[in-house]
């Protein structure tokens, strides 16, 4: 019967092993020195030899005839934990057996003594599925087991293990196995399998691994269908993925719309399906982005000069926010029926992150102020037609000619020295005490319109008919003399009150600085 290549190739000593040799060398010096754990807790992620160590591990506890703490494999004893026929070796699913019963006839079971072996070893795998009363019924039993039970258990959720039953336990964290490793054990399996296999493909088949040597031979073992040699095109297409050069010419045209969606039609025609073509250009996008941070643009893993100009077109701000994009769209994906449509948003969002990176960093030449004219008289801007206010900074204030000048006719109200002639509200020193002293409908009036202060003058314009009424009240207007002595103009009328006219500006300004001097 055919044996799947991860199973086949399964180490069944610690000397074989890829990428966890910290934890081989604390386990071996443990069995030379029989100062073993009565539990032990083994976490980490997918395919990295949890399952793999926790049975060697079984194996060398009850090895007839160890060799240096590794167990040999070939006596009775471990050949019938290899073959399944002692029953003193248990591997539990916890997915399948988490409910409180499956533990406690696991706990009655392990107070007898072992039937052929030395030691009772329970391998509980994914630990954290067992419910609370699961967790709780093992408590008690894996604090103090029998002396002849050991518990190995394994978990790829750390976090959902209770504390009160990871403090019992050795635990060992298992490291994703690095590119290089999976490499190597790709290339000695491809060896004795008689396959053929180009640097290139070994490459991508073991980045695609994810740090999995599990993951690296199911995929390895997909490609040989191809034949007894494997090329790196023959892997993208077994696989589904698009071509390097692919991706980055997506990635130089993705602000041309029209070619970033023919492209994309092309890439969902030949078998890529949406989350496939976004993870890639990510992926692509995070390669780029460490490049530019560790100055080595050949992580990307892109012909040099293409690396190089594809850093130019994509800065860092860019990447990350493309990067973002395309994250948002992915978990979108996952969850919609039209997935095309996402694609195709993500698409538009990263065309536009393109034009608004191209305009923020555009350079213009620095332009010097022009000198500041001369001030427009109030009458003439009572006259013009109301617009939306300018910020003091950026308001353009044309010269009036010499002729109009003289056409004007002559200022009514006495402007103060010290004060502007004409200025927007919120610069005139008065106008904060003066919203403070008005009630509530008044203020609201005052705040709708737009306000500007000519000299002793108070100029509102407002658009709202019933706001206007309120402002043309003499109650207000009176509250207006008390601080503008020249009275108020609303939209362009003078409104006239017999209140005693207030203090000018200077006064004002004189008072205040004696209330502070007072102080």
């Amino acid at each position: 019967m055919y044996q799947v290549l991860y199973r086949k190739w399964r180490p069944v000593t610690f000397a074989e092993t890829v990428g966890q040799e910290h934890i081989a060398k604390t386990l071996l010096s443990q069995l030379q020195n029989n100062r073993l754990a009565h539990a032990y807790l083994f976490t980490g992620s997918r395919g990295t030899g949890k399952t793999t160590y926790a049975k060697i591990l079984a194996r060398a506890v009850n090895c007839e005839r160890p060799v240096g703490g590794e167990p040999c494999n070939a006596c009775p004893t471990c050949a019938g934990i290899l073959n399944g026929s002692i029953p003193d070796v248990a591997e539990i699913d916890a997915a399948s057996h988490s409910g409180v019963d499956n533990i406690r006839a696991l706990r009655d079971e392990a107070a007898y003594t072992p039937v052929a072996a030395r030691y009772r070893v329970y391998i509980i795998d994914e630990v954290h599925m067992l419910s609370t009363g699961a967790f709780n019924a093992l408590l008690k039993t894996l604090e103090e087991p029998p002396p002849h039970v050991l518990f190995i258990l394994a978990t790829t959720e750390t976090h959902k293990i209770p504390v009160t039953i990871a403090s019992r336990c050795q635990r060992f964290a298992f490291r994703r196995i690095s590119e290089t490793d999976i490499s190597a054990a790709l290339e000695r399996v491809c060896a004795h399998e008689g396959i053929t296999i180009e640097p290139d493909a070994l490459k991508l088949l073991s980045h695609m691994a994810d740090g999995a040597l599990r993951d690296a031979l199911s995929l390895l073992e997909q490609c040989m269908v191809s034949g007894s040699r494997i090329r790196e095109a023959d892997v993208r297409e077994t696989l589904g993925l698009s071509g390097m050069s692919d991706i980055s010419d997506w990635l130089f045209g993705i602000n041309d719309l029209s070619f970033s969606l023919n492209r994309m039609n092309k890439l969902y025609s030949a078998g890529l399906d949406f989350s496939s073509m976004l993870g890639q250009m990510s992926s692509m996008l995070r390669d780029l982005l460490m490049g530019q941070l560790t100055g080595d643009l050949l992580t990307t893993k892109l012909p040099p000069e293409t690396a190089s100009a594809l850093s130019e077109q994509w800065p860092r701000p860019r990447i990350m926010q493309a990067i973002s994009h395309i994250q948002e769209s992915l978990n979108t994906i996952s969850k919609t029926s039209d997935k095309r449509l996402e694609t195709e948003m993500c698409l538009i969002r990263l065309a536009s992150v393109g034009c608004e990176q191209t305009a923020e960093t555009a350079y213009t030449k620095p332009v010097s102020s022009p000198p500041t004219p001369p001030p427009v008289p109030c009458e003439q801007s009572a006259q013009t037609p109301a617009s939306e206010p300018v910020p003091e900074k950026k308001r353009e204030k044309k010269p009036v000619p010499i002729h109009e000048k003289k056409q004007q006719p002559e200022q009514v109200t006495s402007v103060s020295p010290a004060a502007e002639p004409f200025v927007n509200a919120e610069r005139d020193p008065r106008w904060m005490v003066f919203l403070t002293s008005l009630d509530t409908l008044h203020h609201n009036a005052v705040v709708k319109a737009k306000a500007e202060v000519n000299g002793d003058t108070l100029i509102l314009r407002s658009e709202d008919p019933f706001m206007t009424g309120v402002l043309q009240s003499a109650e207000f207007s009176k509250s207006v003399a008390a601080f503008f002595p020249g009275g108020v103009t609303i939209n362009g009328e003078k409104e006239q009150t017999n209140a005693s006219p207030g203090k000018t500006l200077d006064a004002f300004l004189q008072e205040q600085n004696d209330l502070v001097i007072d102080e």
